[in-house]
């Protein structure tokens, strides 16, 4: 008798990068932090510059409902990759510049940037300097002391308080582990070719809570003797 898990399993696709052989599977992950980086740049300019006239309340609400639209692509287009990256890569824009509004308002409310952008310069690092000897482990320690970097840095370039610091490290660090998180979990949901969709999926997946709760939830009521 097969006794199901406690919670749901991660989603696997049939033909997924996890199944590819280790040089496949390396240009994927290469490729996607390429990508994503590039996003995260335009996303650091417009954070940095402001150059929309939008208050952060209405680039968050507007950001909320740029990802639950992402999400729905997803989902709608699940059967047809070609679909979803397309048309998420015509809504990501409108993600990322949200998103940096969001980003450029968090400094005036005692929440440095430095953090997530240490974080990422860390990931990128890690990315083009590993060779073939490629770890997750590995990734996420370099970009956790890229976000320690960047706070201790924004401390002694522009003078925050130490309280400021520990919440700039605090978001980097935060950043920097969903992004390890996700980007591991995605091998097994995308296939060699989605490397476009898939960076959007580190984008969307921060409503993850709200989608994998609902799993939990159905996952309960088909295996009750579970949750006693």
């Amino acid at each position: 008798m097969n006794v199901p898990p406690v919670f749901p399993e991660q989603i696997v696709i049939p033909g997924n990068v996890a199944e590819e052989r280790y040089a496949v599977r390396l240009w994927f992950l290469r490729w996607v932090v390429a990508l994503h980086f590039g996003t995260v740049a335009v996303l650091f300019v417009v954070a940095w510059a402001k150059p929309f006239a939008l208050s952060v309340p209405s680039a968050a609400l507007g950001l909320l409902g740029a990802l639950l639209a992402l999400s729905a692509v997803r989902q709608w287009h699940r059967e047809r990759p070609e679909w979803d990256a397309r048309l998420s890569w015509v809504l990501l824009p409108v993600v990322v510049v949200l998103a940096g509004t969001v980003l450029g308002g968090l400094p005036s409310v005692g929440w440095p940037y430095e953090g997530v952008a240490g974080a990422v310069l860390g990931w990128v690092a890690y990315t083009c300097l590993c060779g073939r000897d490629f770890s997750f482990m590995g990734l996420g320690f370099v970009a956790g002391i890229g976000a320690l970097a960047g706070a201790i840095g924004g401390v002694f370039f522009e003078r925050y308080t130490a309280a400021d610091a520990g919440r700039a490290a605090c978001l980097g660090l935060g950043f920097a582990f969903f992004f390890v998180y996700d980007l591991a979990a995605l091998l097994t949901r995308r296939r060699r070719q989605d490397a476009f969709a898939a960076v959007a999926d580190l984008y969307r997946d921060v409503l993850n809570a709200l989608t994998y709760s609902g799993r939990v939830y159905r996952h309960w009521k088909k295996y009750p003797f579970r949750v006693l």
